[in-house]
């Protein structure tokens, strides 16, 4: 594509009274596309999913701020495509901060099966799917923009303290 560009123009990008970008937005627009990651001049990382029927508003969700949204309002000037490694450390560190880590359990976000989380083993998936998952069982913690529940678990004398806070006195064993 061809742009015309006048002798004032080009004096003032030079002299930084003007930027090429607000001459030609266009050429600098992003054009998304759908399943890719995208991170904003403000540091915000989001995963585009397409945009509603009349074009108006993104599908996504993301990181706004550091903190996990399912929000279609991201501020998106000046946005980038996202590496595949900035992407995973925000969803394994928003992961962490939910309190997925070694010995809890969850429900997985696919079938009725629940799974605990051996060591730190969090693994991110991408071809085409954007997911965590505990790499020792393969139980989802995060897809689509879901998250897994968390299944709340005591140990035993946990389960003893309980058990006695409500007048129960007894030994599991």
């Amino acid at each position: 594509m061809k742009h015309k560009i006048t002798e004032r123009e080009i004096k003032a990008i030079a002299n930084g009274q003007a930027d090429i970008k607000d001459l030609f937005p266009d050429v600098f627009k992003v054009k998304f596309e759908v399943g890719k990651v995208y991170k904003t001049k403000y540091g915000n990382l989001f995963f585009y999913k397409g945009s509603t029927d009349n074009g108006l508003s993104l599908l996504t969700y993301g990181f706004d701020r550091g903190s996990f949204t399912n929000s279609t309002k991201f501020n998106i000037i000046d946005a980038k495509e996202a590496t595949q490694k900035e992407w995973e450390e925000a969803l394994i560190k928003e992961a962490e901060r939910r309190g997925y880590e070694e010995g809890i359990y969850f429900k997985s976000i696919i079938g009725d099966n629940n799974f605990l989380i051996k060591g730190s083993c969090l693994k991110y998936g991408w071809n085409n799917q954007d997911c965590l998952h505990e790499i020792n069982s393969l139980g989802l913690i995060f897809r689509d923009g879901v998250w897994a529940t968390i299944i709340p678990t005591l140990t035993k004398q946990q389960a003893e303290e309980k058990l006695k806070e409500f007048g129960f006195e007894c030994k599991i064993v």
